[in-house]
């Protein structure tokens, strides 16, 4: 099944088209086709859970940053950021 899902083009990947690919005997794609259906797992929305939990579960710990150091500007600094000035 492996190789049959390999042979289309990813985004037209489905479940039926890899077992219809793969798998000849109508019934028995059939019952493949339900098994992996009733199996399916969306990973997108539980890591998408997983997010939200753990943002909700974060403590509120805001904080006021110190600022005990100044900016030196050099010479490269001026240069590369300089604010140009109208004529």
């Amino acid at each position: 099944m492996q190789d049959a899902a390999k042979r289309i083009f990813f985004k037209d990947r489905t479940y039926r088209r890899v077992v219809q690919s793969a798998i000849q005997d109508g019934d028995r794609a059939g019952a493949v086709l339900a098994v992996l259906r009733a199996n399916n797992v969306n990973l997108k929305l539980h890591d998408a859970r997983l997010l939200v939990e753990t943002v909700m579960s974060t403590p509120d710990c805001r904080f006021i940053p110190e600022f005990n150091w100044t900016f030196e500007a050099t010479s490269i600094w001026n240069a590369m950021f300089a604010i140009a000035k109208p004529e």
